[in-house]
């Protein structure tokens, strides 16, 4: 156990007051229950670029003011229903640059204020019907280079005030026009850098129901 995980508590002893918290770039592995117990009104917190593969339950239960949550460039490969629950002030989630390759469904429960949601550069192959439930205020969604090749229907029926998909550098062949039903304000971009790599390259500008 690395001395930063076992005296977690112990470098941040009752700062109530604390609001960001930036742990980039250290060697953290797992998110343990009570890590974060003294840190009540932190509202931004960066745990980018470690080594982090497991979070406990109620990993995140003091963090009830947190709006920022960065989790990009770790070694997740799994996402569990409810592991976020906690977190009903949240507006951004960054899960990108992952191994994660699957999401349970109800994964998002609890994420009632989420607006940006990033899921690229994972292993991602299937998306679960389910797995955005909950996050009807979601206004933009990152799912570019995974393993995705299709678009189940009712994946993004939830997402009623979606604004913005990225689907890019997947496996997509096609999509279904009921497929994307319910995302007629939606943008899905193609002028990424990106886009050439994936197999499916043209998106319907205004997407209507049918």
């Amino acid at each position: 156990m690395s001395p930063l995980k076992k005296n977690f508590n112990l470098f941040f002893p009752k700062i109530k007051n604390l609001q960001t918290l930036n742990l980039n770039g250290n060697v953290i592995t797992d998110i343990l229950s009570g890590m974060f117990n003294d840190l009540i009104k932190c509202s931004k917190l960066n745990l980018e670029n470690n080594n982090i593969s497991t979070i406990a339950d109620n990993a995140f239960q003091v963090l009830i003011n947190l709006q920022q949550l960065n989790l990009r460039s770790n070694s997740l490969t799994y996402l569990p229903a409810g592991v976020f629950s906690q977190l009903t002030q949240c507006s951004n989630l960054k899960l990108d640059h992952n191994d994660i390759s699957k999401i349970d469904e109800n994964a998002f429960t609890g994420f009632n204020n989420l607006q940006t949601l990033k899921l690229g550069m994972n292993q991602i192959s299937v998306i679960p019907v389910g797995a955005f439930t909950g996050l009807s205020y979601l206004q933009q969604l990152y799912l570019d280079k995974n393993q995705i090749s299709e678009v189940p229907v009712g994946a993004f029926t939830s997402l009623i005030n979606l604004k913005e998909l990225s689907l890019y550098g997947n496996q997509i062949s096609e999509v279904p026009h009921v497929a994307l039903r319910g995302l007629s304000d939606s943008r899905c971009p193609t002028d990424s850098p990106q886009t050439p790599d994936n197999t499916f390259h043209e998106w319907e500008s205004d997407i209507k129901d049918s």
